[in-house]
């Protein structure tokens, strides 16, 4: 099931569960980010969070769907796709926030740091076409540089992206740093 979270609070504690786990992202899970969420949603069962990720507003018209995505250590599999019983991201998170983001005048996209994990972006892309009937995205060459202020050398700031559309991604190439 997909809850949008409506508390700071309990946005806090998620971020507070991440940013402990030990692994290599941790810190990318501070709390002073949460503000800026326009949304934020949980994947979870009858017992548990599974996994959670939030809509951050980008310029131009355009918002990063699935940021800061994090599956609970108890779920976590290989791999941005898949925890073992279906594809949480593509399948269930990803559906709910981009039709939330296009309701909201946005157009959607989402990335993933590092070149050598574009084969998970590109499943991912994938497995939601051929889930979704009404959007599709599109997975753009090479990587972009999605932080907000462009510093020389932040590699960790260029990612693999996918827009919504082939025309927003022309829009997109336009609008962000880019290289192959």
């Amino acid at each position: 099931m997909i809850r949008q979270v409506d508390h700071i609070d309990e946005m806090e504690y998620l971020f507070h569960v991440a940013r402990n786990d030990g692994h290599k992202n941790s810190n990318n899970y501070q709390d002073k980010r949460l503000h800026d969420y326009i949304a934020f949603h949980v994947y979870e069962n009858d017992k548990d969070v599974i996994a959670f990720c939030g809509i951050l507003p980008f310029h131009d018209g355009f918002c990063r769907v699935a940021d800061r995505t994090y599956v609970m250590k108890d779920y976590r599999s290989r791999g941005l796709n898949s925890l073992g019983h279906g594809q949480f991201l593509s399948q269930h998170l990803l559906p709910v926030q981009t039709r939330y983001a296009i309701e909201r005048g946005y157009c959607p996209f989402y990335s993933i740091q590092e070149r050598k994990r574009r084969k998970s972006m590109q499943l991912s892309v994938e497995d939601f076409n051929k889930h979704n009937k009404y959007y599709s995205y599109d997975l753009l060459d090479g990587m972009y540089y999605t932080c907000s202020e462009y510093v020389e050398g932040k590699e960790r700031c260029w990612q693999n992206v996918a827009v919504l559309g082939t025309d927003n991604g022309i829009r997109f190439r336009n609008s962000f740093k880019h290289r192959l």
